[in-house]
């Protein structure tokens, strides 16, 4: 995935765990994510290269 205009929100995290679950590096933390799908898995059936997708 690649982004167009990025901008990033600096948080210093200090956490163990996230409720029950515990931590383990590697973990991407972050929030109000967007970008563009360069590819897919085989089990992929909603998404496709090209498509524009964005989370909160």
């Amino acid at each position: 995935m690649s982004t167009q205009n990025p901008s990033f929100v600096l948080e210093k995290v200090g956490v163990v765990s996230i409720g029950k679950y515990v931590v383990e590096k590697p973990m991407v933390l972050g929030h109000e994510s967007a970008g563009v799908v360069h590819a897919v898995g085989s089990a992929v059936k909603s998404l496709k290269p090209g498509d524009q997708v964005a989370m909160e």
